[in-house]
């Protein structure tokens, strides 16, 4: 019952948000934005739940195309079972945007690099490949704010020290800025 109220009272608001947005375009070519926000993720192979400080800067080079990168800062992790001393990661790439008045859904592939630190191996720092899929939705708000939501898909293994698979799916959402 309760989920059922939550949902309907996020779309009422959804939708006078909507109506008071005018139909000007706030994005396009040319377009910088960048955020910052809390993402927590799941490593299911390890049922490992760290969280990052997540930041990123985007460049749209088209309408439809935008380059990206992502910085993932290894805050802790919220399971019993805690595997990494660090284990912070960058990405680079790529998004494909469909956009629609301030509607903007996109999907994405980024390929990255991990530094990680494994608690049993202390200053053992092994780098790692990484690649990752974007799938986010962001909506503007005026021609300086937009809320966005993300979910990143990330493959990769520790491949220096010990097999270990490091794959995760994350999910950040929040305020950002951005500039036309």
């Amino acid at each position: 019952m309760v989920s059922k109220i939550s949902i309907a009272v996020f779309i009422c608001i959804s939708c006078i948000i909507c109506a008071q947005v005018n139909d000007e375009i706030f994005v396009g070519k040319g377009t910088i934005k960048a955020m910052a926000t809390i993402a927590p993720s799941k490593i299911f192979s390890k049922q490992n739940s760290p969280f990052y400080l997540h930041g990123n800067l985007e460049y749209y080079v088209d309408e439809k195309v935008s380059v990206s990168g992502d910085g993932f800062y290894f805050l802790g992790d919220m399971s019993d079972n805690h595997i990494f001393q660090y284990h912070h990661q960058l990405f680079f790439g790529a998004n494909y945007h469909f956009i629609n008045h301030n509607n903007d859904l996109y999907i994405g592939l980024q390929p990255g690099v991990s530094i990680t630190e494994i608690k049993s191996f202390s200053n053992k720092i092994a780098v790692n490949p990484l690649a990752s899929i974007n799938l986010g939705y962001n909506f503007y708000v005026n021609k300086f704010f937009y809320f966005f939501i993300q979910i990143k898909s990330m493959y990769g293994e520790n491949i220096m020290l010990v097999p270990l698979n490091i794959s995760d799916i994350r999910m950040s959402a929040g305020l950002g800025f951005h500039l036309q």
